[in-house]
């Protein structure tokens, strides 16, 4: 049966932040970001249809449906392909914020996480 420290030694090498963790959080999120582009897409371009709509005098915002657009995009002679406008932004994007949050987490959770042998016990 293992000790408690070989067991922390143990959570500690397989939780803790290294470079290996890093490339795969940055893969990992530049391919979410990649696969939900379209989603964003017609989300955006639904939040900047909506300004500024206004029925009978009442400002209402009842939108367009995402359908809708889903089909103006495709028809617009660009095709599937469409729906991956801005493509390049989402990708630096999520790239990023990816590396960015994972290695700020990794640290955060590494201080106050360390190994227990390198602890001084009093």
């Amino acid at each position: 049966m293992p000790t408690q420290a070989e067991v922390e030694y143990f959570r500690y090498k397989h939780q803790g932040f290294n470079l290996h963790k890093l490339i795969w959080s940055a893969g990992i999120a530049t391919l979410t970001g990649v696969a939900l582009a379209p989603f964003e897409l017609l989300k955006i371009r639904a939040q900047v249809m909506q300004e500024g709509r206004v029925i009978h005098g009442w400002s209402v915002n009842k939108g367009v449906p995402t359908s809708r657009m889903f089909y103006e995009i495709i028809d617009s002679g660009v095709g599937i392909r469409g729906l991956w406008t801005g493509i390049d932004n989402i990708i630096i994007k999520s790239f990023s914020s990816g590396v960015i949050r994972t290695f700020f987490w990794c640290n955060i959770y590494n201080y106050f996480n360390q190994d227990p042998r390198s602890k001084i016990l009093i």
